[in-house]
């Protein structure tokens, strides 16, 4: 089950056009444990990370395994414990006003196991 999130536009989370972004997440397993304490092993999932034009669906910057996101750290069922998360990596020509136009605004993303989960979604403010 994902929960939706907010990425960029607060005082302790600015996305500014043409600069280098990097996020991570963990992923608790919600269905075995609402609690959200037990974390869900997440290697070896093929994942993709999308923002896009609100509501076009239209792509405006994609990242998947091994082009942009990555699985990194060691997994424990714990997620206190657990150092495994998903990082995404946004280059400042992913961040480009030819991408966002020349202020920005409110877009949106999904980071989704293909095919299967959607993970994190919501609006992804660029300034």
């Amino acid at each position: 089950m994902a929960l939706p999130a907010q990425i960029g536009g607060s005082a302790q989370d600015q996305i500014f056009l043409a600069t280098h972004v990097t996020r991570t997440w963990k992923v608790a397993d919600m269905n075995t444990d609402p609690t959200g304490r037990t974390a869900k092993d997440v290697s070896g999932w093929d994942l993709s990370f999308i923002v896009q034009h609100y509501p076009s669906g239209v792509a405006i910057v994609s990242k998947t395994i091994g082009a942009g996101l990555e699985v990194l750290g060691t997994f424990d069922l714990d997620i206190s414990v657990s150092t495994q998360v998903i990082q995404v990596t946004l280059e400042a020509e992913d961040l480009s006003a030819e991408n966002f136009g020349a202020t920005g605004g409110v877009f949106y993303y999904s980071l989704r196991r293909i095919g299967l989960d959607v993970l994190a979604y919501g609006p992804f403010i660029v300034q």
